[in-house]
């Protein structure tokens, strides 16, 4: 009998001694261990981060929705559908199925001293001057018409006092360029031609606190716009300060106009990063 004992303790001694060692977990880590983790990171208390989905975010979808200031469809209202801001003031404009997409039609007439011109503009009171993105479809139907009275080189216009900041096919070489405070900054995107008689979207990311505006022209990211360290936006501090956030398709200071279709217009109070800039390109139709 005290044989059988003694070999019965000298298997349990082996049992315990041929055991792994335990992981020491420091405190407050006990329910975050993921799987996968090795020992060293446990013992670190180290937190693997949670999956990837498809589109690029950490486990949570990004949220288009966050700062999301205004939304025109253009889909035979002039209603803003987030019911943020007043309706769009449109004079002289029709509604037009254009390829399956319903939008404005500009005549590309301009309106001051012509009662036939049209008028296509609305105040956002929550813009900011600071960080901003606009996002738009357009397919205008020409660029060609240049005289004393109107010329079609007008895309996206903000602030009718100050034209603060504005997108434009660039009169010399077509291609597409941005503007600021009465075209007195420009920059031209080297060999990004706007063409007429096709659908195309364009994204801003303004961010004037980084000196930088990230675009995409139909999907493509432009080289970023890294702008001069002294540059400010002029209508800041002004009477117009509130009156030009105002955004139309019409340059009041040359008569330029856009002669054409527009849907889709989306803005927000905030420069969104590239992810979202990208999600918000491949979910601009159906966002709302």
């Amino acid at each position: 009998m005290l044989e059988r004992i003694a070999l019965l303790c000298i298997a349990i001694s082996c049992l315990y001694s041929c055991a792994p060692p335990s992981v020491q977990v420091p405190n407050g880590t006990h329910n975050k261990i993921q799987p996968g983790m090795t020992e060293a990171q446990v013992g670190a208390g180290e937190i693997q981060p949670p999956p990837v989905n498809s589109t690029g975010s950490r486990k949570n979808k990004i949220n288009l929705r966050n700062g999301l200031i205004a939304y025109y469809k253009f889909d035979g209202s002039p209603t803003d559908s987030l019911k943020f801001n007043q309706d769009f003031n449109l004079k002289n404009v029709s509604y037009s199925n254009n390829y399956d997409n319903i939008s404005i039609l500009l005549s590309g007439i301009y309106e001051v001293g012509n009662d036939s011109g049209y008028t296509a503009k609305v105040r956002i009171s929550a813009l900011n001057y600071y960080t901003f993105t606009i996002s738009m479809d357009f397919n205008a139907l020409d660029f060609d018409k240049k005289d004393k009275n109107e010329q079609h080189l007008s895309i996206l216009s903000f602030g009718p006092s100050y034209r603060w900041f504005g997108v434009i096919k660039h009169p010399k070489t077509g291609n597409l360029t941005i503007t600021m405070n009465n075209q007195r900054y420009l920059h031209e995107f080297k060999n990004v031609k706007v063409k007429p008689k096709r659908w195309n979207n364009i994204v801003c990311s303004f961010n004037l606190n980084e000196k930088m505006i990230i675009v995409y022209f139909n999907g493509k990211k432009l080289p970023v716009v890294k702008l001069p360290s002294n540059i400010k936006i002029k209508v800041v501090g002004t009477d117009a300060e509130e009156s030009d956030k105002t955004i139309s398709f019409t340059n009041y200071s040359n008569n330029w106009t856009f002669h054409g279709y527009v849907n889709s217009l989306i803005i927000y109070n905030r420069s969104l990063s590239d992810i979202e800039v990208k999600e918000l390109i491949r979910l601009r139709k159906t966002l709302l």
